[in-house]
């Protein structure tokens, strides 16, 4: 979007932030607690945290508060929080076979080894509108919380092995073959140039637009699926 000349100057400015605040709490009902928010709105804290490249989920809490819920504008408010601080320490690579599983779907195979779990997720919820969250209280969140939570035991995550070990072991793949080692581009420290490295490419689709990644996601699959289509 272009910028244009606004008449009125830095007080013309000064009087549409007043705007915006008064947008914000013009209601007469109480203000969110930034604690409530980065509570009861995990997605919302987790994809503007992703899109806005800094882990801090009070500070993520806070700006969308700040935005009253504009993630797109939230992500602006954390990549330039995340530009003036300084960098303190580099994630390892993880191995997922150590990860703590609480979702674990294949869309490829029906019976993975360890199973299909399901987690949290509306995958299979009507999405139908629940409208006795409009009369919620704090009673019937306790009572849910005391009957959810009886009986669940610790059992730690059980073990769920590869499946692309799985496939190499039975010669169904490939092993790899040895990359020189290269140095990792960091996106925020410099320029994005072409072609660019994996490193890049991949930190540049983990910080994307969550609606934008979705979109590429399923032309991507609807693309595969034609082209099985036309292979059978």
């Amino acid at each position: 979007m272009g910028c244009v000349a606004v008449r009125g100057g830095l007080k013309a400015i000064e009087n549409a932030e007043r705007l915006v605040r008064y947008f914000r709490v013009k209601g007469d009902s109480w203000s969110l607690e930034v604690k409530q928010i980065r509570e009861q709105f995990r997605l919302a804290v987790d994809q503007v945290m992703a899109e806005g490249s800094l882990y801090a989920p009070l500070y993520a809490a806070a700006a969308l508060k700040q935005a009253e819920g504009d993630t797109i504008e939230v992500s602006f408010i954390l990549r330039a929080l995340r530009s003036s601080l300084p960098r303190n320490h580099y994630a390892v690579v993880a191995d997922t076979r150590e990860m703590e599983i609480i979702r674990r779907i294949s869309a490829t195979f029906k019976d993975i080894p360890g199973g299909q779990i399901l987690g949290p997720t509306r995958d299979y919820t009507q999405r139908l509108l629940d409208f006795s969250l409009m009369e919620e209280g704090s009673s019937e969140i306790q009572k849910f919380k005391d009957e959810f939570l009886t009986g669940l035991g610790d059992d730690d995550s059980p073990d769920f092995p590869k499946i692309v070990e799985m496939l190499r072991r039975e010669g169904l793949l490939e092993e790899p073959p040895p990359k020189p080692d290269e140095p990792l581009v960091d996106i925020t420290r410099e320029a994005l140039k072409f072609l660019a490295p994996r490193s890049a490419r991949l930190q540049v689709l983990a910080r994307g637009e969550t609606g934008g990644m979705l979109a590429i996601a399923y032309s991507v699959d609807f693309l595969s699926s034609r082209i099985r289509n036309a292979i059978i």
